[in-house]
């Protein structure tokens, strides 16, 4: 196997494999799309701008993505952990949840 600049063996294109890889990625992945919260949250944290929905269900969630489509994001408060957050998003046809 050949080494590139890097000293990253395996190389395809100059890259590295996994390089290769996220760069595809990275081409692939939509544009971020905040869904905003247009209502008024009380208890907000700083660390989040108007994506964060507060305390709203899984359900509600994934109908206010599917609404916006591809890249659509927002963060909930998570039902199951006290004081936990759950960011949500639409990527590749799915709603994904993390906690």
């Amino acid at each position: 196997m050949e080494e590139d600049a890097n000293g990253t063996t395996g190389s395809i294109g100059g890259l590295g494999y996994w390089k290769q890889n996220l760069y595809l990625l990275q081409e692939r992945a939509p544009k971020p799309i905040p869904v905003l919260c247009t209502r008024k949250i009380e208890n907000r944290p700083p660390q989040y701008g108007n994506e964060f929905h507060g305390l709203i269900d899984r359900v509600e969630a994934e109908r206010m993505l599917m609404e916006v489509g591809e890249g659509a994001f927002l963060v909930r408060e998570s039902r199951r952990s006290q004081d936990a957050f759950t960011l949500c998003m639409m990527f590749d046809g799915r709603v994904l949840n993390y906690k």
